[in-house]
């Protein structure tokens, strides 16, 4: 996570307003960073209570510098056809 929010930050690519899926969002760094970029960001991960540490690293993100994107939090079971279908309704992603 620590190379691809570097990554992010550093690439020079024009991240405003692109359409990011995130698959396993961990602790929630990368999707910071993309939102700090300006992404419009779903993060998602199969386990509910890792979605509530990413969801407390964001706020405390959001708090200490302005997102120029944004950061949505959703549970992802890639084993689960329903999941899936709910993942692709908000895409397309870019």
């Amino acid at each position: 996570a620590i190379v691809l929010a570097d990554y992010v930050m550093r690439s020079h690519m024009d991240w405003a307003g692109k359409k990011v899926l995130e698959l396993g969002a961990g602790t929630g760094l990368v999707a910071i960073a993309l939102a700090t970029e300006g992404a419009e960001v779903c993060a998602t991960d199969g386990n509910p209570r890792v979605l509530e540490g990413a969801n407390v690293n964001i706020q405390a993100a959001a708090t200490k510098a302005s997102l120029a994107g944004s950061v949505f939090l959703d549970v992802f079971d890639w084993n689960s056809a329903e999941d899936l279908e709910k993942i692709k309704a908000k895409g397309p992603w870019d």
